[in-house]
């Protein structure tokens, strides 16, 4: 990832850090492109989603669950029990409400990551192609177009991608375990989520592991600590579906740029 205009681990973390800002909010492009349609999709996925939950299963669950408590205790009584007022329907639907946005909450950023994937591919080749350095190694004289990859070729990626995360995922839940190790688990998280936004760049320029490897260890410290300034990022509500685009953006810079 040499050439004449590289720069630093840290001065480049900095460059990024507002050029991709600006670009995330400056070109229609990128928006319109990769930015939104992740965010449409998914808000559409969570409204049939919540439909689902409140037209069909809430009403049906609390039917089960309270016929079922109603003829072990031998109780009929519809003060407790109907949907017009009983105490025990409307708690356990509260509890069940709960425990939904609990799973939205939980889930929300990796259905959203599933849906942005092509999309992110392309924010990745933008944001290149907007420092003028990726003509030549994208094979495109313009960026008109999506410039998606193969899908094929995109999903496979994915899959090595996703099945490394849960590999280092577990092995720092482990790590976790024992807080003699905490440290390392610590440079595991920065490292996963650093890899994960900055690997559309490394594919699309077919790095090999060896190589990604050599550059998190030469620019260790700039990994570790902007994925963690990611990960804090991206657990604010309603933020962090800007967040994915912006990781997308800088990581691509990053990459390019040290």
């Amino acid at each position: 990832m040499k050439n004449g205009e590289s720069l630093s681990g840290m001065a480049a973390a900095a460059v990024a850090f507002r050029q991709s800002l600006k670009m995330l909010f400056s070109d229609s492009k990128l928006f319109y492109k990769g930015v939104l349609p992740p965010i449409v999709l998914g808000l559409f996925f969570y409204l049939l989603l919540t439909w689902w939950f409140f037209r069909g299963f809430l009403p049906q669950f609390n039917h089960w669950v309270l016929s079922k408590i109603s003829g072990l205790f031998g109780i009929n009584s519809s003060l407790f029990f109907s949907a017009d007022g009983g105490f025990f329907y409307w708690m356990l639907s509260l509890l069940l409400v709960f425990a939904f946005a609990f799973f939205i909450n939980l889930t929300y950023l990796l259905v959203v990551s599933i849906f942005a994937s092509p999309f992110n591919d392309y924010i990745s080749k933008r944001a290149e192609f907007l420092i003028g350095k990726t003509r030549a190694t994208t094979g495109d004289s313009t960026d008109d177009g999506w410039g998606f990859r193969t899908f094929g070729n995109l999903m496979k990626r994915e899959i090595k991608k996703i099945s490394l995360i849960l590999f280092v995922s577990i092995l720092t839940v482990l790590l976790n375990l024992l807080p003699i190790l905490f440290p390392l688990s610590f440079l595991l998280t920065g490292i996963l989520i650093s890899w994960q936004f900055s690997d559309y760049a490394w594919s699309r320029h077919e790095l090999e592991l060896p190589v990604i490897i050599t550059e998190i260890r030469k620019n260790l410290l700039l990994y570790c600590l902007s994925g963690w300034l990611f990960l804090i990022l991206l657990s604010i509500p309603l933020l962090n579906v800007l967040v994915i685009p912006f990781a997308v953006i800088y990581y691509s810079i990053v990459v390019k740029r040290i």
